[in-house]
């Protein structure tokens, strides 16, 4: 549910040119692919991680995470959480205006 939540957003900034990167952990395929099929694919790729490594490798704990990536591949910023809310824009929004204009 907290993914759903985001969607909206998440198309949002694709419509804005953000290149946006999902990863698809512990969720079956094809019901992830359907979903994106039915409510809108913002992201420009969208691995399949089935067992979850990559919410390790990257230390996430509760899904959405999402993380600012600079062209490098330095994490800039980690954002907990459905990108919604007060805290979305009092904490994101800045992050992500900031590393755009870096």
């Amino acid at each position: 549910p907290p993914c759903r939540v985001e969607h909206p957003k998440l198309l949002e900034m694709q419509a804005e040119g953000m290149k946006i990167i999902g990863v698809n952990i512990r969720d079956q395929e094809a019901n992830a692919n359907q979903y994106l099929t039915d409510d809108g694919n913002p992201f420009v790729a969208v691995p399949f991680d089935p067992a979850g490594r990559t919410s390790i490798d990257w230390g996430v704990t509760a899904p959405p995470e999402t993380f600012i990536v600079d062209g490098d591949g330095v994490v800039l910023f980690r954002f907990a959480g459905p990108l919604v809310g007060s805290d979305y824009e009092q904490r994101f929004v800045p992050a992500l205006e900031k590393a755009l204009a870096d």
